[in-house]
């Protein structure tokens, strides 16, 4: 229809499938790449989500591409409830720490179920894990046989206007990617919500988002699947002042607002549309 194209590439395909082991015909893995090839070289603009996806992609495609990363949800507290009621409140002994979003194979919740089990003899700390996915009825198992019933609570999928409510009943907000070059390349796009939601992110994630929260120092990073280092990073966290959990709040709370604004990143996306359709 002769009109501009312009493409978000949030993950890079066929590589995520592959490196998850879901597709691995290397014939159709070939077509899957042609098609991918075939649909970058026909777009005007490429956007994508990390530098490191914009350099994967650079590699095989000339089109025009630039970093576009997400931006947090700006309505999780439209609701101006403070506490959500599905969710008691700790006493103050207790660690408190929160996972949301999908419960998926790529989430790599293995690695906290372990974790749990090891830090459950020594540590008083309670799960939260809020959200549904492909992967939550054999969490529901694993939860059963490991008899971490008392240690973790699950809880469905919640409206985005509720999200800070449950946010608020948590330490720190659990973020977790399996650990795999396409996966190490890729900011799940909870990082950013996590960061305005103003809490101490505690992360088993390796790669560019790892990087990142190290770099802004706005919570504590192991590596993907390293079950030992996130026990460590865990208990450093809890032996942390409340004043130093209120800077990595707030450390990531201030680079979300400066670097991944709504506001300005459209607007940015604004002048390269411009551009590419000579206005």
């Amino acid at each position: 229809f002769k009109k501009k194209v312009v493409i978000w590439v949030l993950d890079l395909w066929p590589n995520t499938i592959v490196d998850l082991n879901i597709l691995k015909n290397k014939f159709i893995i070939r077509i899957f790449q042609k098609i991918m090839n075939y649909i970058y070289d026909n777009s005007d603009l490429i956007l994508a989500q990390s530098e490191p996806i914009k350099d994967e992609i650079q590699k095989i495609t000339k089109t025009k591409c630039i970093y576009f990363p997400s931006w947090p949800e700006s309505n999780i507290d439209e609701n101006k409830v403070i506490y959500s009621t599905k969710i008691k409140h700790k006493d103050k002994k207790t660690c408190r720490i929160m996972f949301t979003g999908n419960i998926g194979e790529a989430q790599s919740l293995e690695t906290l179920i372990e974790a749990a089990l090891i830090l459950k003899k020594t540590e008083k700390i309670e799960w939260i894990i809020v959200g549904d996915g492909r992967w939550k009825s054999r969490l529901i198992r694993v939860i059963k046989k490991k008899n971490l019933e008392k240690d973790i609570l699950l809880l469905d999928s919640v409206p985005v206007i509720e999200m800070q409510s449950f946010f608020n009943h948590a330490d720190a907000l659990y973020l977790s990617l399996k650990n795999n070059p396409t996966f190490n390349k890729t900011i799940p796009g909870k990082l950013q919500t996590y960061m305005s939601a103003q809490k101490p992110i505690i992360a088993s994630i390796s790669g560019e988002t790892n990087k990142l929260i190290k770099n802004i120092n706005c919570g504590l990073a192991s590596e993907a699947e390293n079950v030992d280092q996130l026990i460590e990073n865990i208990k450093k966290f809890i032996n942390l002042t409340d004043k130093q959990k209120s800077s990595l709040a707030y450390n990531g709370k201030n680079y979300a607002e400066k670097y991944f604004n709504k506001k300005i990143i459209l607007n940015n996306l604004e002048k390269e549309i411009k551009e590419i359709i000579n206005l």
